[in-house]
């Protein structure tokens, strides 16, 4: 669990969907995936499939990659994506509630 005001995350891809909501996907330092919408901080892939596997099914899936900038705090997240999401505590894990590759 993320709970590190400090902890940074560099944003890989993003994505709109069609209700106009925005979505990142962000890498923690240990190369966790998240995703951070205005529902907060959401993990999503672990480490498994081969890179190249993981970004053909991430463009399926209508992730747009970004370029390449400096990580992001969860406070930085947050004024990005204009979410209401505490910024020290990450989103809820249950659906209830810029570097390519």
């Amino acid at each position: 669990m993320i709970n590190s005001i400090n902890q940074r995350f560099t944003v890989r891809y993003r994505q709109l969907t069609n209700s106009g909501t925005a979505a990142v996907l962000v890498e923690d330092t240990t190369g966790q995936l998240h995703v951070y919408s205005k529902a907060g901080l959401i993990p999503y892939l672990r480490r498994g499939p081969s890179r190249q596997r993981r970004i053909e099914t991430l463009r399926r899936l209508g992730w747009v990659p970004v370029p390449r900038v400096a990580p992001y705090t969860l406070e930085g997240l947050q004024r990005l994506i204009g979410s209401n999401a505490t910024p020290n505590t990450p989103g809820p894990v249950q659906l209830s509630r810029p570097v390519v590759g």
